[in-house]
């Protein structure tokens, strides 16, 4: 009978849970289809106003995010774009844990790049399981703009991405290591007047931009 009871409350205590994780759960999605903030980390360009529960722009980061669209635009290149703002000292979003104390600085990459130019919020949209809606935040970059960058996104991926790169057998893939930082060799390609041209590039460099390292790429048939 003790091990019936046992079981019995914990049952319940199980349902419990799921009924407060799914009216959790129903809340957020409610909340994002009416276009508010629900939490989570600030973006840079943006702050939370804690008594009105939204986003409100940060004119000094809102500067910096027009910015990094205008020269992304102008030079459809994430490594150049990283390398200047790493050059120019320009900083990222300060962060704070639950402590209050603000925890390592994340450093500008192509990868936080990339996310940036891909966060709706920078055009007054909420992005929530595959759908937008309308935010209540105001937009930082113009729908002008964000298309624009858009389509060079889009451009970098069908030429750049990984599929492109399966077209080739990369025979030192997973091997092959920078003599200069010890990131590994990615392999990629580029066109150039018709014609095409492999080699490895350092993991780093192209994280972090080509002045990241100084060996940067190598040529892929000479390697090989």
């Amino acid at each position: 009978m003790g091990r019936l009871t046992l079981n019995i409350l914990l049952s319940f205590a199980q349902f419990e849970r799921e009924i407060i994780g799914e009216r959790i759960r129903d809340k957020i999605a409610a909340s994002k289809r009416k276009g508010k903030f629900v939490g989570g980390r600030c973006v840079l360009g943006y702050d939370v106003d804690s008594d009105n529960h939204r986003l409100v722009v940060n004119e000094e980061e809102a500067r910096v995010v027009r910015r990094v669209f205008q020269r992304f635009i102008e030079t459809a290149s994430p490594q150049t774009v990283v390398a200047e703002l790493k050059r120019e000292g320009v900083k990222t979003k300060p962060r704070k844990n639950a402590a209050g104390r603000s925890p390592k600085e994340m450093v500008w990459s192509t990868s936080l790049l990339y996310r940036m130019l891909n966060n709706r919020l920078y055009v007054g949209e909420i992005d929530y399981k595959g759908n937008v809606y309308a935010g209540e935040h105001e937009a930082i970059v113009s729908r002008d703009v964000w298309e624009k960058a858009r389509a060079i996104l889009q451009e970098n991926y069908r030429t750049r991405g990984n599929q492109s790169r399966k077209r080739h057998e990369a025979l030192l893939k997973g091997l092959l290591r920078c003599g200069h930082c010890g990131c590994a060799m990615i392999h990629s390609y580029a066109r150039k007047q018709g014609k095409q041209y492999r080699y490895y590039v350092c993991a780093n460099a192209m994280k972090s931009g080509y002045a990241a390292c100084a060996l940067k790429t190598v040529s892929a048939g000479n390697i090989e």
